[in-house]
């Protein structure tokens, strides 16, 4: 993902480059800030999870008496992310664990 993150970014200088719109260096400027970074990356490891139900809900063979026990693991598995953000444990999630490189940018 750093590697989309950081192609817009580039393309947001190239649009920059050629036509000096502030609106443009403003986007730039905010998507750089460790904030929103910190943010987005945080959303990408509950997005992660979350994307697991509804790709199961999706299916054409959902099978609607499991849907709690789906429920419950999605309850458990965003639990453990708010529990390892509170905990100051974000080292273990699969995206904030590589922040490093999206600050870099």
């Amino acid at each position: 993902m750093a590697v989309s993150y950081e192609s817009i970014i580039d393309a947001l200088d190239q649009i920059y480059s050629k036509t000096t719109d502030p609106q443009v260096f403003g986007v730039r400027a905010v998507l750089l800030k460790p904030t929103v970074i910190t943010m987005i990356v945080i959303l990408c490891d509950i997005l992660t999870e979350t994307n697991k139900l509804s790709l199961l809900l999706q299916s054409d063979d959902v099978n609607f008496t499991k849907l709690p026990g789906y429920v419950q693991s999605l309850i458990s598995s965003l639990s453990g992310i708010d529990e390892a953000l509170n905990t100051n444990k974000g080292q273990q999630l699969e995206y904030l664990s590589k922040i490093d490189s999206f600050l870099d940018i």
